[in-house]
């Protein structure tokens, strides 16, 4: 009995999904490296010596923060965590025993639009990737509400791997994409579009910077979800394939 056929994805994200299904021949290459960045850790505690809010736009943002322990030995009872995601939500909750309220829509624009709906403490303090997009600044500003934006990582393209040559080795059927800035590393160095790829975006954004280098993302995530991305590809080819 012959095998039956696995789709072939190569998955360009900093972390690979943790599962994957037997259907999929999964290729992960990082388009970028992520890592901490130094940060004033006494201003921190000062910022967090009453109410706040505390938000984290991502997982990394989360990872490094827990790590680096500055939150260690503060009063936490007393701030309101925000994610982005649920994933996000969930790291947080489990490594520092704290609620963390999520969007109904699991985006940066959905955080804002349930800023502009929720009772806020005056401050909030922000944890984000050096030079990111995201910008909570003028919905404060609105709402006269004291924000901090405190990077506390930094992205830079990966450098330990060929990517022209897994590309060629893999034969993607899909090519996923996690972030604008790696969808800004993939066309610095592939210059050659294949018309057999297909590419999907974790969320609107990154279908944005995909577009903005001409490639339109033939699936947008709703919610961002590393892993079930590469689900809901399996899905889309089950209805292709008779």
């Amino acid at each position: 009995m012959s095998r039956p056929r696995q789709i072939s994805i190569v998955y360009t994200g900093i972390r690979a999904p943790d599962t994957c299904s037997p259907e999929v021949a999964l290729t992960h290459v990082a388009l970028l490296d992520a890592q901490p960045i130094a940060f004033d850790r006494a201003r921190i505690a000062e910022l967090l010596t009453g109410p706040a809010a505390v938000v984290f736009y991502s997982q990394n943002a989360a990872r490094f923060v827990i790590e680096s322990g500055v939150l260690d030995g503060l009063e936490l009872g007393d701030k309101r965590f925000w994610a982005v995601g649920q994933q996000t939500a969930s790291l947080l909750a489990g490594k520092l025993g704290v609620d963390v309220c999520v969007p109904d829509k699991q985006t940066f624009e959905g955080l804002k639009e349930a800023f502009e709906l929720a009772a806020l403490p005056p401050n909030i303090v922000a944890f984000s990737l050096r030079g990111s997009w995201r910008d909570l600044s003028a919905l404060c500003q609105r709402r006269a509400i004291a924000l901090t934006d405190i990077p506390v990582y930094e992205t830079s393209a990966s450098g330990s791997n060929d990517l022209l040559t897994i590309l060629e080795q893999a034969s993607p059927e899909w090519i996923v994409f996690t972030s604008p800035r790696g969808v800004q590393s993939f066309a610095e160095r592939v210059e050659h579009i294949a018309a057999t790829w297909r590419f999907a975006a974790i969320g609107p954004s990154t279908a944005r910077a995909l577009a903005e280098v001409g490639i339109l993302a033939d699936h947008i995530m709703d919610v961002p979800n590393r892993n079930r991305i590469i689900d809901e590809i399996v899905a889309l080819e089950q209805k292709r394939t008779p």
